[in-house]
């Protein structure tokens, strides 16, 4: 899998991952530490995401990775860790959206840990305002994508014309 704008705002130190891992709670599956320390955030040269037949496809428009925030757009794993932290479970964390707010979200821990899901506003919603939806993943608008951030970087396409 090609990546581009790989280090787009510097590369990652290991002592700023293990400080955010400390942070998350637990250490990130190996695969992603992997990603983030070689490509601290970047983007896949195909970004196509086909979410269902009913929804269509979207795009994968950033993965976030750790540094300053005034050096991007779009937020920093910090940044989307506070703010998502009331809409998802604890063993989850957001790394990354599609730019119309689907966040792409990744299981740190537990049975589920490395599973990649998209979720859409409103079921991001649902689950603030209900730790049952939120524990249990079961609002409308929650799309299982891989069971692995590799697999997740494999399955991304060119977005058909």
């Amino acid at each position: 899998m090609k990546i581009v704008d790989s280090n787009k705002c510097g590369t990652l130190n290991a002592s700023i991952l293990e400080r955010f891992e400390n942070l998350i709670g637990g250490g990130l599956p190996s695969d992603y530490r992997d990603y983030q320390l070689i490509n601290n955030g970047g983007l896949p040269l195909y970004r196509g995401l086909k979410l269902s037949d009913q929804v269509g496809w979207t795009s994968v428009e950033y993965l976030s990775g750790l540094h300053d925030q005034k050096l991007s757009e779009h937020p920093t794993l910090i940044s989307l860790y506070e703010a998502d932290s009331e809409a998802l479970p604890a063993e989850m964390i957001s790394i990354g959206g599609d730019g119309s707010g689907i966040t792409f979200c990744y299981f740190i821990k537990g049975t589920k840990r490395g599973c990649v899901y998209a979720i859409e506003p409103s079921a991001m919603q649902e689950m603030t305002e209900n730790e049952a939806k939120r524990e249990n993943l079961t609002s409308d608008g929650i799309y299982y994508l891989a069971d692995s951030f590799t697999n997740f970087l494999e399955i991304l396409e060119k977005e058909p014309d």
